[in-house]
């Protein structure tokens, strides 16, 4: 089956041409059950829960193989369908900047009980001043160490992928600025000076 893809008018009369049909279809996970979603059918599908000791994708990857007359090992068993998968995740980013936040407060927390409970020594004297230290079990220190090193690690992780945030911008940028005008210009310049030059293009 196809879709009109596009229409062409000529002298009062129109075309049709028609092309493959394309359309997104959506799987999710829905109280515990994989629902199919198909702009083409009536309704959702739904293709029951998945068994026990698997995720989600698991039945997706089952229903998926079976829709494009595939095999599990990726080998084709009937008529090819070409196609692309694409996955909505959440941002990494924003997870990672939450359990950065949830941390922050855990230890702030811990900290504040601390303080609490914990006994301040004041050593010193009238030539050196006085230095007050917060004197803790050395299991508190220990989860107070670890969070702070868990923090320490999300920080590392948090600004290595905003670097690579900001290279794919720019990558973006470059891929799709319009470089027409600027190419015309500097032709023009070299027609203007009369410069003769040779343009390769290496394949």
């Amino acid at each position: 089956s196809q879709l009109p893809v596009g229409v062409s008018r000529k002298k009062g009369s129109m075309t049709m041409f028609y092309g493959d049909k394309f359309h997104y279809v959506s799987y999710v996970p829905l109280n515990g059950h994989l629902i199919e979603i198909d702009g083409l059918k009536e309704a959702p599908i739904d293709h029951g829960p998945w068994c026990e000791g698997e995720v989600w994708t698991d039945l997706f990857r089952k229903c998926i193989s079976k829709r494009l007359g595939m095999d599990m090992n990726g080998e084709t068993t009937g008529v090819e369908i070409r196609f692309s998968l694409m996955a909505i995740v959440p941002n990494k980013v924003y997870l990672s900047e939450i359990r950065l936040l949830k941390i922050e407060q855990s230890m702030n927390r811990l900290l504040a009980d601390a303080f609490k409970r914990g006994r301040i020594e004041t050593p010193g004297n009238e030539h050196e001043g006085t230095q007050s230290t917060l004197v803790l079990p050395r299991e508190e220190l220990e989860t107070i160490r670890e969070l702070r090193t868990e923090m320490s690690k999300i920080e590392m992780e948090l600004q290595k992928m905003k670097e690579i945030r900001t290279q794919y911008e720019v990558e973006f940028q470059r891929r799709t600025h319009d470089y027409r005008p600027f190419f015309t210009k500097f032709v023009n310049c070299l027609e203007r000076n009369q410069t003769t030059f040779e343009v390769h293009i290496n394949s």
